[in-house]
């Protein structure tokens, strides 16, 4: 993950196991920090990482995973052989993107584009409008496409949150731009 390059945290893993609380079951808990977040099996020490594969595999790639923290199903409670401390929970994906939201997001991302981009051009109307067009067109035939693969409830959201995208790209609440950025 290129990220790791660059982003560096400083997170006490206390905190991140009293903020899963009684929702987690811990092992192998000790002081040490988090400081940054990888894929599992190219995680290092000091990473904070998450397993949703079950069954023997997982087993092997935990014990093998050499991330300080890891997130998995409490299926593998009591079976694993790792020094790294673990969390087990009910849907650890979940669970590491609520930790990555809670403990990684800056909160306070500033709104608009910096004054040193250059704005070539506002392109929203031609993304969000011939977008929410197209689907709204072709939605029985995406629908059933969808159906398929996913729940009704799934398109149903994905149809109200176009319809919603596109009437906010029609009041210019939301837009695309394309930048020209100086490194």
């Amino acid at each position: 993950m290129h990220l790791r390059k660059t982003l560096r945290f400083n997170i006490k893993k206390i905190d991140i196991i009293q903020y899963v609380g009684k929702r987690g079951i811990v092992i192998n808990s000790n002081d040490s920090n988090v400081t940054g977040f990888s894929p599992i099996k190219s995680s290092k020490k000091g990473d904070i990482t998450f397993l949703s594969t079950t069954g023997e595999s997982g087993i092997t790639t935990i014990n093998k995973s050499k991330a300080s923290l890891i997130i998995c199903s409490k299926e593998f409670l009591k079976k694993t052989n790792t020094v790294s401390t673990i969390i087990f929970v009910e849907n650890p994906r979940l669970w590491f993107i609520k930790i990555l939201n809670q403990f990684f997001v800056d909160k306070k991302i500033p709104k608009g584009v910096d004054s040193s981009a250059i704005v070539q051009s506002r392109i929203g109307k031609d993304v969000y409008v011939p977008l929410a067009n197209y689907y709204i067109e072709n939605r029985d035939k995406l629908k059933i496409a969808i159906l398929q693969k996913y729940p009704k409830y799934v398109e149903k959201i994905l149809y109200t949150s176009i319809l919603k995208m596109k009437k906010a790209s029609e009041q210019k609440i939301i837009d695309y731009v394309v930048l020209k950025c100086k490194v």
